[in-house]
């Protein structure tokens, strides 16, 4: 090996452990840090390191992986948990931005290609750094955090589309916008197409017999294989890398081998995406002229604040109260990292001039550098502003009435409900049961049931309910549709956990399980002892030996 290699990665390693180390002490997290390492060692400040085309075809890997793995979090049964209101918000929320921006980008550049580019590249907020506040301030159980990651999951989705339709715009100066416009549509959808028959009908199959091989590097070479056919089908049809990245991870999102994917890619993931954000550090050319500083600190303010006020607007119409509105709002209000791939696929097509270019990657660092306070800032406004009152049982009485440890929950306490909690009583193991039923609520609290009225579809609730510290949780809801949502969310927040639900028939008892459930039990004279028999660790739900006809099951 060249020796001049070598100390190039030697000395992008030291700088991205030295940088993202004080970036992490400082919470701006590791996305920061990788890009303030490239701009030390890139031409702006030290110039030790040059852009190569080594290092950019490794970049553009790392792009690649980043949209697999936003592709991979994306199965259809977690998008059918998305209530009309919630992907509303994040559909106007993108359209509304994206247009906005582009307005004022084009009466400052006066191209409409470029102002386009510009609205979708700062549309889309970080879901890397917001995911990672919500996560480590143990908010993603909250309202506020529910609605925030229910709007990165469709900016997310709408990734797609917006880098085709940027594509379209840098073939502009060869042909008709238009014309463009509908010749990408139709490779798009015959890619999609072709991947979509192709993996449906190959895909499982192929892995199914890798795994049973029980030898690990092929199954990491098959993911592998996968993502770079995909793309290099999507680079055919000049898709580029990135979208047939996603394509795969959506292909393989609704496989059984999701997690066991996500995992043997992480190693991957993060070193190419390291890579990519330390390109991006290079790429910044500081210009220390007010102009220049103006330009940015401006763009930053403004970009926050019409985020915000769009976010939040929107998010009150959607049933968020204001308080909550304005945190989700501050929460997204920063550009994201998707901003940088098009910002750069901009700069290769010569759509945005370079000082427009700078200007619009600086302001977007700004604002992703300034999270951590707007969230904060965020949180401040809501705390300040209590919640009206609910007709619902206070979380901090669910959370003190009882010692809530190695606990099953019951979520529906009717005829199958009360037959569970009978069944636990004989096995004397503590339970809790929540419903949104006032007349039987009422009823099971005053016979001394630990029964509450509350929302289990609420993270919140969850929370209060310690689902972490809990055996299982028990769907025993009527209706198939709430039974679907509360396994999809349930099983999203808390992965671990394990899930068995009611359902009236088995089609339905595989949606549920799609959704996250981990045994769904077809309605019949014994459900409520075969829900309970994968949480109590019983070989089979026939051990059970008690009739039905023994237990104090009452109708309600």
């Amino acid at each position: 090996m060249d020796a001049h290699y070598l100390t190039t990665v030697i000395i992008l390693l030291v700088s991205a452990i030295a940088l993202v180390s004080i970036s992490a002490r400082l919470r701006f997290g590791p996305i920061l840090g990788y890009m303030a390492a490239g701009l030390v060692i890139g031409p702006a400040v030290l110039g030790i390191v040059e852009r190569n085309e080594i290092t950019e075809a490794l970049a553009e890997l790392g792009v690649v992986f980043l949209l697999f793995s936003i592709g991979l979090e994306l199965p259809v049964s977690r998008l059918k948990t998305i209530g009309t209101r919630v992907f509303l918000l994040g559909l106007l929320q993108i359209v509304i931005t994206a247009a906005l921006v582009a307005m004022v980008a084009y009466a400052l550049t006066g191209s409409r290609s470029a102002s386009l580019a510009i609205g979708c590249a700062l549309a889309l907020s970080s879901t890397a750094i917001v995911a990672r506040h919500l996560t480590d301030n143990r908010m993603h159980n909250s309202r506020t955090g529910r609605t925030a990651i229910a709007v990165l999951l469709i900016q997310d989705l709408a990734l797609g589309p917006l880098l085709v339709f940027v594509l379209a715009l840098g073939e502009r100066a060869q042909t008709d916008l238009t014309f463009t416009m509908f010749v990408t549509l139709i490779k798009g959808v015959i890619a999609v197409a072709l991947i979509w028959i192709v993996g449906r009908f190959v895909l499982e199959r192929l892995f199914s017999a890798l795994v049973a091989t029980r030898i690990p590097d092929l199954f990491s070479g098959i993911i592998l294989l996968t993502l770079l056919l995909t793309s290099a089908v999507t680079h055919m049809a000049e898709l580029s890398l990135g979208f047939g990245g996603f394509l795969a991870g959506m292909l393989l999102a609704d496989t059984q081998y999701r997690h066991q994917i996500a995992a043997d890619i992480r190693p991957y993931r993060g070193l190419l995406l390291g890579l990519f954000f330390i390109t991006i550090g290079m790429r910044i050319e500081l210009d220390p002229t007010w102009v220049a500083i103006a330009s940015v600190v401006a763009t930053a303010c403004a970009l926050i604040a019409a985020k915000t006020a769009i976010i939040a607007v929107l998010a009150r119409f959607s049933g968020l109260e204001w308080h909550r509105a304005w945190h989700t709002g501050l929460l997204l209000s920063q550009g994201g990292e998707f901003a940088f791939v098009i910002l750069g696929k901009s700069a290769e097509t010569g759509l945005v001039s370079p000082f427009v270019n700078q200007t619009v990657l600086l302001a977007t660092i700004l604002t992703m550098a300034l999270t951590p306070l707007l969230a904060w800032l965020g949180g401040k406004v809501e705390s300040r502003m209590p919640d009206p009152e609910e007709p619902v049982t206070p979380l901090s009485e669910i959370q003190e009435e009882q010692d809530l440890t190695g606990h099953v929950i019951i979520a529906g306490f009717g005829r199958v409900g009360q037959q569970v909690a009978s069944e636990l009583d004989r096995q004397k193991i503590p339970w809790v049961a929540v419903d949104t039923d006032v007349p039987g609520v009422r009823s099971a609290r005053r016979a001394g049931k630990p029964v509450h009225y509350a929302d289990i579809t609420h993270p919140e609730v969850l929370e209060a309910l310690k689902l972490d510290e809990a055996q299982g949780l028990v769907i025993a809801f009527n209706d198939g549709e709430q039974a679907l949502v509360a396994a999809s969310l349930v099983h999203y927040i808390f992965p671990d956990v394990r899930i068995t639900a009611r359902a009236h028939d088995e089609a339905q008892a595989d949606r549920i399980k799609q959704a996250g459930a981990t045994v769904a039990i077809p309605e019949v004279l014994d459900t409520g002892r075969h829900l309970l028999a994968p949480i109590l660790g019983q070989a089979s739900p026939d051990s059970f030996t008690q009739p039905v006809s023994d237990t104090k099951a009452v109708n309600i």
